[in-house]
């Protein structure tokens, strides 16, 4: 077995030492154990008396982590670690909504939002070309429905 520290370790640990965060303080930040920080950031774990065992942390642990460090969705994404990178958006949206404006207008942004099934970008993607249509639709109306009216 490999002792190699897994690149969303070194890339979260690197984040944590910039901004000159305890691993205690990070650990807290994200909602999990210092212990439980050394584990992910190292990818081994005490399996007893002198036994070490790989682990990997989970996506929703991972995003956490790096959320309370200031990692972007996108190192994760080239650390391997695309799913944590969801996660995170998510976290981003979610911090995003809350301390600004809502961002989603009416109940099927709202729904299509709520859909876990689809990834993060899918979703984004889904409200984005819906708020296209929407726009699409206005000029329509206010044109009298033709958009191809000619200046004269």
């Amino acid at each position: 077995m490999s002792n190699e520290t897994p690149p969303e370790g070194e890339i979260i640990e690197a984040a944590r030492r910039r901004h000159r965060l305890s691993q205690n303080k990070a650990a807290k930040a994200a909602g999990i154990s210092g212990t439980r920080w050394r584990q992910v950031v190292k990818g081994v774990a005490s399996g007893g008396t002198g036994v070490v065992l790989p682990t990997r942390g989970n996506a929703e642990t991972v995003a956490h982590m790096a959320h309370a460090v200031g990692v972007s969705p996108d190192q994760l994404a080239e650390a391997d670690r695309a799913d944590a990178a969801d996660v995170l958006r998510g976290l981003e949206l979610d911090n995003a909504t809350e301390q600004e404006s809502p961002t989603l207008h009416d109940g099927f942004e709202r729904s299509v939002w709520a859909d876990t099934s689809l990834s993060v970008d899918k979703r984004l993607d889904i409200i984005a070309e819906y708020r296209a249509s929407r726009i699409i639709e206005e000029r329509k109306k206010n044109n009298g429905g033709n958009d191809n009216q000619q200046a004269g």
